[in-house]
């Protein structure tokens, strides 16, 4: 994973793997075979990211709605409506989505 994404190569071998782990709950056999690896490392990446793991600017700022350097201002995002949450909110969770849509299309029922 690390080769794949080097923004987590100072994170631990331990927590990386159990954010795998955790990734694994999410994609299981019923996704396409060349699909998996890619997915699972995306959400591990994306959960990593969220808990502001990482190099990423995104894992730096994660959690903060808005920043403004002159006389320093942040502002915590405590709003829990996203309309794309929970993948919409990092670069790894919105690739992640775009597989998962492609292995588990929403599903459209029309009545007669």
């Amino acid at each position: 994973m690390k080769a794949r994404f080097p923004a987590f190569a100072d994170v631990t071998d331990a927590v990386i793997e159990a954010a795998l782990v955790r990734a694994r709950r999410v994609v299981d056999d019923s996704w396409l075979a060349d699909d998996r690896q890619e997915a699972e490392h995306l959400h591990a990446a994306h959960e990593m990211t969220m808990e502001g793991l990482g190099s990423t600017n995104e894992a730096q700022l994660a959690g903060f709605k808005k920043l403004k350097l002159g006389t320093l201002e942040l502002e915590r995002d405590t709003s829990t409506a996203n309309y794309d949450a929970p993948y919409g909110q990092t670069t790894f969770g919105q690739r992640f989505r775009d597989i998962l849509r492609r292995n588990h299309p929403g599903i459209l029922a029309i009545g007669g």
